[in-house]
């Protein structure tokens, strides 16, 4: 496994190390409007600003989502234009909100209005276009007790159905028809286990042991499953269930495994921020890394922007990122310097390892998410 660290000058630097980018500068001259709508932290409260986008100018749309929350949520999970967010209520019952940026709809599911236990613990939540699955831990009983639920989002009713598990549960993702649950046995080995589900009827398939300190699961863009560890991660074929194992090599870490990024742009490519460690001044950077390659690229700011343009974009750091594939960008939400307001920043890079393009704007509230509509 290898980590390139990209250094550009803009439009006339050429890459200083061993680096390449698969990005192409394929000019899209579709001036049709590309929306993104990104999610505002302000505070507690979250608000929504949406965005005007064309191959070569970036401009706030002054249209209100509906999206709003005045709190922040437990959990989060995002995918595609989705979010799906879990509140812990004062009735002990819980509520999930979701909403869909591309239609700009919200819906309310009341998740645990059946046990009455203020000593629930979820734990994970992940969703499919026709169930909300969560795992909770009910640590007041003796022994403790870990359940998967699976809410039906087709029902008038509330209507769901619980598994009862021996491990904690601790992440999810889904594929075709099969949902896949990452476990800690925390009670005996420490050791994590990957349990395999029928994703309609939640029947057990199989169970598959992961070792110790797995971080995340998720799906990457060729359908395969991806176990993160800080040092190594494993690749799932989901149909014959065999694990294969990429180890980093040579201090090279990538650091998907601390994000919950699921943004991929071309190439099978995961965006996403993470810690550049001597590689940049900045805490957190826009980082990308291939699953076909297995290579990591970080892009500094340093080498992305002119000392001119770090000075008037004022990055503290990124908080979010993602990939749009009609026009090849970059797109970097960042924390302004104040701690208050933040920013987007779109940039483009061709095949020649060159910065071809940026664009930028301000945003009153600090960017937690990017959605491309």
């Amino acid at each position: 496994m290898k980590t390139y660290y990209i250094f550009l000058g803009l439009f006339t630097g050429l890459l200083l190390s061993c680096s390449t980018t698969d990005d192409s500068d394929n000019q899209n001259n579709n001036i049709e409007v590309s929306d993104y709508a990104v999610v505002l932290q302000n505070g507690n409260s979250l608000t929504v600003q949406l965005l005007n986008a064309t191959s070569n100018q970036l401009t706030l749309n002054s249209a209100e989502s509906i999206f709003s929350e005045n709190t922040l949520p437990d959990l989060k999970y995002v995918e595609g234009v989705n979010q799906l967010h879990y509140y812990a209520t004062e009735s002990c019952s819980g509520l999930f909100k979701r909403h869909n940026f591309k239609n700009d709809v919200s819906e309310e599911i009341v998740a645990f209005n059946d046990l009455n236990n203020c000593d629930l613990e979820v734990t994970a939540i992940i969703e499919s276009s026709k169930n909300v699955y969560v795992s909770y831990v009910l640590n007041s009983e003796d022994p403790v007790e870990y359940h998967i639920r699976s809410i039906d989002l087709n029902s008038s009713n509330f209507s769901f159905v619980d598994v009862s598990l021996d491990k904690k549960p601790i992440d999810f993702a889904f594929s075709n028809d099969q949902l896949y649950v990452l476990t800690l046995d925390e009670q005996i080995t420490d050791e994590h286990s990957l349990s395999v589900f029928d994703l309609n009827t939640l029947n057990t398939i199989d169970e598959l042991n992961l070792g110790y300190d797995a971080l995340r699961i998720f799906m990457n863009a060729k359908g395969e499953l991806i176990i993160g560890y800080e040092e190594l991660h494993g690749v799932v074929n989901t149909s014959s269930l065999e694990i294969s194992y990429v180890q980093y090599t040579n201090g090279f870490t990538p650091k998907f495994a601390y994000s919950d990024s699921r943004n991929f742009g071309n190439q099978g490519k995961l965006y996403y921020p993470s810690n550049p460690e001597a590689n940049s001044t900045y805490p957190l950077v826009p980082t990308s890394y291939d699953f076909i390659e297995n290579q990591e690229t970080i892009f500094a700011f340093e080498a992305l922007l002119s000392e001119e343009q770090q000075n008037e974009f004022l990055i503290k750091k990124t908080t979010s990122v993602n990939f749009d594939t009609d026009y090849d960008m970059i797109l970097i939400g960042y924390e302004k310097t104040d701690g208050i307001n933040g920013g987007l920043v779109r940039i483009r890079i061709n095949d020649k390892n060159e910065v071809s393009q940026i664009d930028q704007v301000s945003l009153d509230g600090i960017p937690t998410e990017i959605f491309i509509r």
